[in-house]
């Protein structure tokens, strides 16, 4: 499967979205299908890495008319990161969502067999 990287990914991730497609893609978790929520996952990636890049500049806190507050980027980061973990368990790519994935295709291989068993049973 040839994959391309989309435009609306923000440069600083392109380097990492071709590595986990090309993990993904070898794990067999990654299909043509995928890409869609893939180019998701990706691009919130991307804008939380963006915005962490914006802090670390930035700072955390910046004063507005004598008023301390907090970066937008932390807001940024906080928001993109959580949609990025939201994706990446449904690609498996934490050890506990692998395990919940092998486990699923097992089951799902076992109702298959049993499938064909009882559907030659029948006859």
């Amino acid at each position: 499967m040839e994959i391309s990287i989309p435009d609306f990914i923000p440069e600083i991730i392109k380097n990492k979205y071709k590595e986990i497609a090309n993990k993904l893609t070898e794990l067999e978790l990654l299909t043509e299908i995928d890409l869609p929520a893939f180019d998701m996952m990706m691009f919130h990636y991307g804008l939380a890495v963006e915005a962490m890049a914006a802090v670390k500049d930035k700072g955390t806190f910046q004063k507005d008319r004598k008023i301390l507050r907090k970066n937008p980027g932390v807001q940024i980061f906080r928001e993109n990161s959580a949609a990025f973990l939201k994706y990446a368990a449904k690609f498996g790519l934490f050890p506990i969502d692998r395990e919940n994935l092998e486990i699923s295709m097992i089951n799902l291989k076992s109702y298959k067999e049993q499938q064909i068993r009882h559907s030659r049973n029948k006859k």
